[in-house]
């Protein structure tokens, strides 16, 4: 009986390391990639499917902001709401429900930045070079910020630490809602 109970642990053992190894050789299996990249986007431009970003929409019938003191237009739904001035501030805000994109040419309204590392990179809105920050928060919502480095008539210029200047929030309470928020990102321009 012993030496069935040892053969038993020896094969099981066998059986154990056989498994292990083999799985040190197969690749990972791919997942989905929770990381949206919306530079990839934004840096060419598009507004059509992107399989990590983007869902396409219909934007043909989304209404246009424009602002001439700031000097940019974007399309939004019209289903979203425009704030303007809020809390005597030259903030803008698109919103609906929690989702919101707010728009801040001279880094109003600083509430602070979660305290986990965000995806950082740099891209292109509107063809000017810009600080990408994107937070995927635990509770399934999303922060993404994004700082104009370019100087801007009439937005504070942002130093290297990125702190009291001008940026575009994008805080997204589910991923529908941030679908909307980078297709209203990719139709934002500055105007000539």
């Amino acid at each position: 009986m012993i030496k069935t109970s040892q053969k038993l642990a020896v094969i099981t053992l066998l059986a154990s390391l056989s498994l292990a190894v083999s799985a040190c050789g197969k690749k990972p299996v791919p997942v989905a990639n929770t990381n949206l990249d919306v530079n990839q986007a934004v840096n060419q431009n598009l507004n059509t499917n992107i399989a990590t970003t983007t869902e396409e929409i219909d934007i043909s019938d989304w209404k246009t902001y424009r602002n001439e003191e700031y000097g940019f237009e974007f399309k939004y739904p019209e289903d979203w709401k425009i704030q303007e001035k809020f809390f005597q501030t030259n903030e803008l805000f698109v919103l609906k429900g929690e989702s919101r994109l707010a728009i801040l040419p001279n880094g109003e309204l600083d509430l602070g930045l979660p305290y986990e590392n965000p995806l950082i990179k740099d891209s292109l809105v509107s063809n000017a070079l810009v600080k990408f920050r994107q937070w995927n928060l635990n509770n399934g919502k999303f922060l993404i910020v994004y700082n104009f480095l370019d100087e801007i008539t009439n937005w504070t210029k942002c130093d290297d630490n990125l702190k009291n200047c001008n940026r575009i929030e994008l805080f997204a309470q589910n991923k529908g809602d941030l679908n909307i928020l980078i297709n209203i990102i990719l139709t934002f321009k500055f105007l000539k």
